[in-house]
């Protein structure tokens, strides 16, 4: 997972922070059908912490503790990303788990549609924020939504099946024409996300 390391920046443990990620947000129907999925997969009883699906968005890079003060210099290494990028046309598809279905710790829905430019505009972004002191990603970017996370154990056959029974389940295709930098609070009931800043693509 990137972290800030600002240039110049006083490590001070007053200064104030927050947990940040940059992603894309889905429509509503898109969320509808991960609810679908999830709710199928929740009569298996797996012990498994699920994301609410309006909470899901298609997340491009994860900025762990951020100082607020680096806010504004994040959301022009935004705007300079996505300049070269046109809005994008994708789909929510498949189901999968990380890091195989024999060991699933996450289980996610895949993205499809124009998913190679996805992760050029993907590249992009990490190589701005790179400019900025965040970490770059030790693994390549894959797509993807994440529908909860495994607490426990869930035997490797079970899951196979699901994959096989889900491999088909798809969205409409949508338009990805925006950037959305989130704060991220982890409260009792879960994650609360707050949309700090929003970039259109196709701006240059």
């Amino acid at each position: 997972m990137g972290a800030m390391a600002a240039k110049g920046q006083s490590r001070e443990t007053s200064a104030a922070k927050m947990r940040a990620f940059v992603a894309i947000p889905l429509p509503e129907d898109v969320a509808g059908l991960l609810a679908e999925i999830q709710s199928g997969l929740k009569k298996e009883n797996w012990p498994v912490k699920w994301v609410r699906p309006e909470s899901i968005h298609l997340t491009l890079k994860f900025l762990g503790d951020i100082p607020e003060s680096e806010v504004g210099r994040i959301v022009s290494a935004m705007q300079i990303a996505v300049r070269p990028f046109a809005p994008l046309i994708l789909t929510a598809a498949g189901l999968g788990a990380f890091p195989s279905v024999k060991r699933p710790r996450v289980l996610w829905c895949g993205v499809g549609g124009e998913s190679h430019v996805l992760a050029r505009l993907q590249a992009g972004l990490e190589e701005e924020l790179a400019e900025l002191g965040i970490e770059r990603e030790g693994k390549a970017f894959k797509g993807h939504l994440t529908l909860g996370r495994v607490k426990g154990r869930i035997p490797p056959d079970a899951v196979v099946e699901a994959v096989g029974r889900y491999g088909r389940a798809a969205s409409r295709s949508f338009v990805a024409d925006s950037l959305c930098l989130y704060q991220s609070e982890l409260k009792p009931g879960g994650a609360v996300y707050t949309e700090l800043a929003r970039v259109p693509l196709g701006t240059e």
